[in-house]
Parts: structure tokens; sequence; C-alpha cells
């Protein structure tokens, strides 16, 4: 599922989450990817390269 950084956002919501913050440097990776149309498994793999803790356990 690809979503749009305002979609994520309201989900996240509804799931009694805080927003992304962009000022947050894992955050903002992931805005970054929302922002880029990437999956799960591409964010994953961006935050594995800048040594940062993934979206969710092994998806590929």
């Amino acid at each position: 599922m690809k979503l749009s950084p305002k979609d994520a956002n309201r989900l996240l919501h509804y799931a009694g989450h805080g927003a992304l913050y962009v000022r947050d440097r894992w955050d903002s990776v992931i805005l970054f990817g929302l922002k880029n149309r990437y999956g799960v498994a591409q964010i994953n793999d961006l935050l594995e390269s800048l040594e940062m803790s993934p979206l969710l356990g092994n998806v590929n």
C-alpha cells in the first residue's frame, strides 16, 4: 500500500499516534519515502542505508 503523507498522518491519528514530524530524522525519511511514492520495502531499504530502524520486520 502506498500512502500520501496526509493519508499516513490521518491513519496515525485514528490509531492514537502523533503525526509524522519533519524535524525528527526517522520521520523525515518516512515522509520523503511517502512523498516519492515508495513502498514499505523501499522505505525500509532507505532506512537501512541510513543505519536507522525499519518500519516493520522483514517485508521482502
